[in-house]
């Protein structure tokens, strides 16, 4: 991946470049520069190739940038103490983090990737990760103690990241619980949270989040996704930074991990309530053993689903919740 980037920086402005042009650029054969470009491909990027004109990216790609993303951050106030890593290519952000978190990474810790392999969701689902189309992004936070617990947590973070997409101009967003970002009834984004070491003592938390920026230029990877699926791009009818995004998201994160810390989920409630997918509709619960039906009425100051049925209110707090359509 690492030895592709030269090149995909060299394409990412979306306009054609010769592939004489490329060679000289990064000093190799033009035989050289197709086989890469069919590396590229394999990323999920959908390269044009025109005889007498050259290679050029059918959507034009913002590469993450470190120094764009702590520009940002400075811009809005951020001056948490963070350490940002960007890789090409890994297999997972929440993977890898969690490896380092036992190595002993610090508190703070972030991890971005270009592109992943083996991308996770909840339940071990996967996540199509096309190349540069996506913040692919893990937190690593560590609490000594956490008076309340973290029952709710991956609820904050569902906030928290409702506002970050907010402040780039990407509206109309929804929660799905327990983890799930939604805009006009499509998937935009995920939230995998995972703990290390005892939730009501110190703890280690990897925070995965992934967010459908622009997806205009991965139609070799997107039909992959096995769900209704919706982007930043289509959402707000224009380009969204993934640099800008990308800080937008982390201090968010930061600011409600810290709020969360000294108030627990119940200072969130009304916030979760308000960006609620579920809310008022037929949902059906499926659970370890059965399933429970009937009208989500919100979350509880646990974090747990209310589910009416009969009248009758049940609190849950795992399982996969969908709508049952027609009712």
């Amino acid at each position: 991946m690492s030895d592709l980037t030269p090149l995909i920086k060299i394409l990412s402005d979306g306009k054609f470049h010769s592939g004489t042009a490329i060679g000289e650029a990064l000093h190799v054969q033009r035989a050289a520069v197709w086989k890469w470009i069919e590396q590229v491909r394999s990323l999920g990027v959908t390269v044009d190739a025109v005889t007498g004109r050259g290679y050029r990216l059918k959507t034009p790609l913002e590469l993450l940038d470190i120094t764009e993303i702590e520009s940002h951050l400075k811009q809005i106030g951020c001056d948490a103490s963070l350490e940002i890593i960007l890789e090409g290519s890994l297999g997972s952000t929440n993977s890898e983090l969690a490896t380092q978190s036992r190595d002993g990474a610090p508190s703070g810790r972030v991890l971005l990737a270009e592109y992943q392999t083996q991308g996770r969701g909840r339940n071990q689902r996967g996540w199509v990760s096309p190349f540069a189309s996506q913040i692919a992004m893990s937190l690593l936070w560590r609490y000594n103690e956490v008076p309340f617990g973290l029952t709710g947590l991956s609820l904050v973070v569902g906030i928290a990241v409702a506002q970050a997409l907010k402040l780039v101009g990407v509206g109309g967003i929804q929660l799905k619980w327990p983890n799930d970002i939604y805009c006009q009834g499509k998937k935009l984004g995920g939230i995998l949270v995972e703990v290390q070491g005892e939730p009501s003592g110190p703890c280690a938390l990897i925070i995965g989040v992934g967010i459908n920026v622009d997806l205009r230029g991965a139609k070799d990877k997107v039909c992959e996704i096995d769900q209704p699926w919706i982007d930043c791009y289509s959402v707000k009818g224009g380009s969204v930074s993934r640099n800008e995004l990308s800080a937008s998201l982390i201090k968010n994160i930061v600011s409600y991990m810290e709020q969360f810390q000294d108030d627990g989920f119940g200072a969130f409630v009304d916030q979760w309530n308000a960006l609620d997918y579920l809310v008022g509709q037929a949902v059906i619960m499926q659970l370890s053993r059965g399933e429970a039906r009937g009208i989500a009425r919100g979350v509880s100051r646990n974090g747990g689903l209310l589910i009416e049925n009969d009248g009758q209110i049940q609190e849950l707090f795992s399982g996969d919740a969908s709508l049952i359509r027609g009712q």
